[in-house]
């Protein structure tokens, strides 16, 4: 197998092929360990038209694959079309609305993320984007957000791709 390495080389080559698979093996682990995070579910949205200005509410359920605790979860960017700019994140949860006169529908308050633990079963993310000044022709979507949080006390930062992103089709 060592055939095309020099005779006096392949002793050291090896032992570095022993120790570089266990290493890889090891990194591999410790990696899934502290980033567990993943999409559980995603709201389906079809694509806005273009309103600059307007408020576009995405809801996301966050999974933690890990056996560890995540917590201090916070927004680090988006990625994606500028015509999507993040305005607000937060949990809202569903027993404090109250619906305002004249209106079928209430949207809960936004509740900041600082301490939500991610638990299964646990209330949507909700992602407030505002259309902005600029968007390039044709349909502008929201790729992935970069997540930032905690878990073993160490603060980790993972990109989570969304499957069903946010559309805004632009003219």
């Amino acid at each position: 197998m060592l055939g095309a390495v020099p005779r006096r080389y392949r002793r050291w080559v090896a032992i570095a092929l022993c120790v570089a698979g266990p290493l890889m093996f090891a990194y591999v682990l410790a990696y899934g360990t502290t980033h567990p995070l993943g999409l559980d579910h995603e709201f389906d949205t079809r694509p806005h038209t273009y309103k600059p200005g307007k408020v576009i509410r995405y809801e996301l359920f966050l999974e933690n694959g890990g056996q560890f605790a995540v917590s201090d979860i916070s927004i680090a960017r988006l990625e994606g079309s500028p015509a999507l700019q993040l305005e607000r994140v937060g949990i809202e949860t569903r027993n404090d609305c109250v619906v305002p006169a004249g209106r079928k529908l209430c949207w809960p308050p936004l509740h900041p993320l600082g301490d939500y633990v991610l638990r299964s079963g646990s209330d949507p993310i909700v992602l407030k984007l505002r259309q902005g000044g600029v968007c390039p022709p044709g349909v502008a979507k929201l790729d992935a957000i970069w997540v930032r949080y905690t878990v073993l006390g160490m603060r980790h930062e993972q990109r989570v791709a969304l499957e069903q992103p946010p559309r805004v089709r632009c003219p």
